[in-house]
């Protein structure tokens, strides 16, 4: 959603050179907590994520294929922040 929503705000920026108000105030300001609320949960699930996987590596014998995996899983989930980021500028 983030990453579709910087995406056509950077298209309209690019194309669009008589009106410069893609969003309104009130657009603006309600993106914000959801924005944060986004990050939040993104660093929640990389937190927990990383609990799971050391408890997981005592526990279990993991291969390094299994390790691998699940820290590509896990920069999947943080692009999100890297998408807030350019969103947010």
């Amino acid at each position: 959603m983030v990453k579709a929503l910087a995406n056509n705000l950077r298209a309209l920026n690019k194309h669009n050179t008589l009106r410069r108000d893609f969003l309104t105030q009130a657009q603006i300001e309600s993106l914000g907590p959801l924005i944060k609320s986004t990050c939040d949960l993104v660093a929640s699930v990389k937190s927990a994520t990383k609990i799971v996987l050391s408890q997981t590596k005592k526990n279990y014998d993991m291969d390094e294929e299994d390790i691998e995996n699940i820290k590509e899983d896990l920069a999947k989930m943080t692009t999100v922040t890297t998408q807030v980021m350019e969103l947010t500028g």
